[in-house]
């Protein structure tokens, strides 16, 4: 799996024009792809999957995991920060009256058991950490290998993921319209500018 344009699995290459793609899967020209909404440490599934001290997510995904496994390409919406720098919503699942998601960073090594390969994270919970906690979730996703898009560190500019799944070129997206008005409230205006993905017509 590649982490923007950065392959870290020998199994997969990036081509000159920048796409990712797997030189063992067959150009078939037919591919199934699976995408998954709202992946997310709520206080039950954190408080279901806490042992002690730590946390075991794996068993939340025993049910789909071969169906994920068993696609061409999958992508999931990580709506979630993943965070030491605010509460887990285990914890605390909400804050000044709104609701607060974020949850340890070993969630993601559930994700990747899952069988995904890429996260999109333009969404209306991905400031509820502030500044940091985003940094620390897009840090995160990237040790552990996926591809991602949505949210962004500092100077990074490709706002699109694209990937060749077994010979068809596909593109994707993410943006969002709504971060809870937490965007205004942690971010200045050049930050909302290079670090969200604002929805626009123009954009499109």
């Amino acid at each position: 799996v590649c982490c923007g344009l950065l392959c870290v699995n020998p199994s997969c290459e990036i081509v000159p024009h920048g796409w990712w793609h797997d030189p063992a899967a067959k150009p078939t020209g037919k591919a199934l792809i699976c995408c998954a909404g709202d992946l997310m440490c709520e206080p039950r599934m954190t408080e279901a999957c806490r042992y002690g001290n730590s946390y075991f997510f794996q068993p939340l995904f025993q049910y789909v995991r071969d169906i994920f496994r068993s696609s061409d390409f999958a992508v999931g919406n990580l709506e979630t920060t993943l965070t030491d720098k605010a509460a887990y919503a285990g914890d605390y699942h909400c804050i000044a009256g709104k609701y607060h998601c974020n949850g340890p960073a070993c969630y993601l090594d559930a994700v990747s058991y899952a069988g995904f390969d890429a996260l999109v994270t333009a969404n209306n919970h991905n400031c509820d950490s502030g500044v940091g906690g985003l940094w620390d979730t897009l840090e995160s996703i990237d040790r552990h290998g996926f591809m991602r898009t949505g949210t962004f560190l500092p100077g990074e500019k490709e706002r699109v993921l694209l990937v060749k799944i077994k010979g068809i070129k596909v593109a994707i997206l993410s943006y969002g319209n709504r971060y809870n008005g937490l965007d205004e409230r942690h971010y200045t205006e050049k930050g909302i500018n290079e670090i969200l993905n604002w929805f626009s017509k123009e954009k499109c």
